[in-house]
């Protein structure tokens, strides 16, 4: 696979071992992650699995002096109360018990610095960490956005009514300071899987907050650090404000749960009380990743041996089958020469090796790591359509294979249209980038092959969904001005049915199911859409793979963080009712055929690691087995 430029590898140092399970979202104000990170927080909680969340600033607003050290202990206060109520301690909320009965609060120092610490008494492994460094609105002291683009030099913390005993004020960060304080404080904390915000948000879209932007920024760095000695470590960004652009997308029961959380906040920020709060409910209706690790982290080698790849700690980590079809790893590809974005697509030369596509996080550069025909592996550049910090809003990758087996690639641009690139010979060159239209994208699209051999493309907007198709194997792609309104809450997933037909599956908006827009025939028309089951609702597209006997398989993250899974009763047929596997997984699942017509299905935990189901005889996927 000749890329623009072959990459030299990065170094692979041995992998650590997996920590135990414990989230760690870095935000910038008390109600950042109660907006924009749950329900997966909640769930997280629910499960058992220890949190941590870590505040950069006070959140003063344009308060300053003693208003701006009362307000900030209100919204500590706020916070603290969301968190007891979400991890079901009872008697934390209102002023009468007070967060200080349920909550041991120390004074840590860190690298110098001093931090307030709170551990939840009743479950000591939800912690909440405040370093109180000035909110950017209004504040004449400096901003978050400004210390990290270098154009302040410090910033100075701000006074908060009833800090903990130890904590000193004002204390003195640099962009340098902040950075290694947050790294120092995952390493203490022993963080497995990283949530911060959005680093690059859709300028067309809703605006959002620079201080959301540069807590992202900062939190970001500090995961690379942090990598540094720990390369066992996920990292998830959410969307903020431009969540209200986007369609509802959790259940009625998620959003009540979320709303009831957001309300405990609200009883105890004075700004709030009393004002219209149609803004934080739409916000409480909706979770968007910003980075989606997608559901096509899997593909067949040349010996029909399934390999699976994750990115961790920046790092590209593969797990693989052997002759007899047993997995084994991870090991370690190392990066491109810079980390790598969470969404990875896997794909096939025509001669058999596997190419996985990704994106760097520091550039935008859309890169491959390809399979040599030694058996080896080198890493593939092949740039970015737009430049500077455009580059940044590009979508990871969806690639597939032409008819012919040149592979073709489409991202979502900075304009929010499709480019695409394409192998001008079989396993050969690419070609340069082509524009293909569209508009309001949200997120990479998806590609399927049609019986005949044909791509089809599909993409969500804000509103409907975006369809592209090639007359003829091999051709051009054309856009279908005719596809019918559909309202994707995901990214809608094709699959194919043993007659031809096209379906296409995605959470339907307002439920969060999952529903099916289906052809009547190949190549034909698509009527409308019907739920598919019912009661399965969650966050996130669906995995969709036709296993060996015809008929469409389904999985999909559910509620409490598992998996549920339904397969078509015969091909080209209705589906059953969802089958709840059970596990806890960060992100989406994973599916792929091996080469016995059996479904492999896999997910990531939340130290990191992978675990499988292999489909049985009867369509059945028994419990989960932990690769490593």
């Amino acid at each position: 696979m000749p890329a623009d430029e072959v990459i030299s590898d990065s170094s692979h140092s041995s992998l650590t071992a997996p920590l135990a399970s414990h989230f760690v979202q870095i935000v910038a104000h008390e109600d950042d992650d109660l907006l924009f990170m749950n329900p997966d927080i909640q769930v997280g909680l629910s499960a058992g699995i220890s949190t941590t969340t870590i505040y950069l600033t006070a959140g003063q607003g344009f308060k300053t002096g003693d208003d701006a050290a009362a307000y900030t202990a209100e919204r500590q206060a706020g916070v603290l109360a969301a968190y007891a109520q979400m991890a079901g301690v009872s008697g934390c909320d209102g002023a009468a018990a007070g967060p200080a009965g349920c909550w041991d609060a120390t004074a840590v120092t860190v690298l110098g610095h001093t931090v307030q610490k709170f551990a939840l008494k009743q479950r000591p492994d939800v912690h909440l960490i405040f370093l109180s460094l000035p909110d950017g609105l209004g504040s004449p002291t400096g901003s978050l956005e400004g210390l990290f683009a270098g154009t302040e030099t410090s910033l100075q913390t701000i006074r908060v009514n009833g800090q903990a005993a130890g904590v000193v004020w004002p204390q003195s960060y640099t962009r340098a300071d902040l950075i290694n304080v947050l790294r120092e404080l995952l390493s203490t904390l022993g963080a497995t899987s990283v949530r911060i915000q959005d680093t690059a948000p859709d300028p067309n879209l809703f605006h959002d907050h620079a201080d959301h932007v540069a807590a992202a920024r900062f939190g970001e760095a500090a995961y690379i650090a942090y990598g540094a000695t720990n390369n066992r470590v996920l990292l998830d960004r959410y969307r903020d404000y431009n969540i209200t652009n986007m369609p509802v997308n959790l259940s009625p029961a998620e959003k009540a749960a979320k709303w009831a959380t957001a309300n405990v906040y609200i009883a105890h920020d004075s700004v709030l009380v009393g004002t219209d709060l149609t803004q934080y409910e739409e916000w409480s209706s909706r979770e968007y990743p910003r980075s989606q690790r997608g559901t096509n982290w899997i593909g067949p080698d040349s010996a029909g041996r399934l390999r699976a790849f994750v990115v961790q700690s920046g790092d590209l980590l593969e797990w693989s089958q052997d002759d007899a079809l047993a997995w084994s790893g991870p090991v370690t590809h190392g990066n491109p020469g810079g980390p790598l974005d969470a969404g990875l697509t896997v794909a096939a030369d025509e001669d058999g090796r596997l190419e996985v596509f990704g994106q760097r996080r520091d550039t935008g550069e859309i890169v491959t790591r390809f399979q040599l025909g030694g058996g080896g592996w080198a890493w593939g550049a092949l740039g970015n359509p737009n430049g500077g910090a455009n580059a940044l809003l590009v979508s990871v990758p969806a690639v597939i294979a032409n008819a012919d087996g040149r592979l073709q690639l489409f991202v979502r641009n900075a304009g929010g249209g499709i480019s695409s690139r394409w192998q001008t010979q079989i396993n050969g060159v690419w070609s340069g980038w082509a524009d293909m239209g569209g508009s309001s994208i949200q997120g990479p699209p998806t590609a399927i092959v049609t019986a005949d051999g044909r791509i089809e493309l599909f993409a969500p907007t804000v509103d409907h969904v975006l369809h592209w198709y090639q007359s003829t194997p091999n051709g051009a792609m054309t856009t279908n001005t005719t596809f019918p309104v559909v309202v994707p809450a995901s990214r809608p997933m094709p699959a194919r049915d043993q007659d031809g037909r096209i379906e296409l599956f995605y959470r339907q908006q307002g439920t969060a199911e999952v529903a099916v827009r289906f052809q009547t025939a190949p190549g034909g028309g698509w009527p409308g859409s019907t739920v598919v089951g019912s009661g399965q609702s969650g966050i996130g597209e669906p995995a969709a793979v036709t296993d060996g006997t015809g008929r469409i398989v389904l999985m999909a993250r559910n509620r409490s963080g598992g998996v549920s899974y339904t397969r078509q009763s015969t091909p080209n047929n209705v589906f059953g009712a969802w089958v709840n596997r059970g596990g806890f997984q960060v992100g989406t699942p994973a599916a792929a055929v091996d080469r016995d017509g059996r479904v492999e299905l896999l997910i990531v935990d939340p130290r990191g690691q992978v675990l499988h189901s292999r489909q049985d005889a009867n369509g059945v996927f028994p419990a989960w087995t932990l690769i490593g």
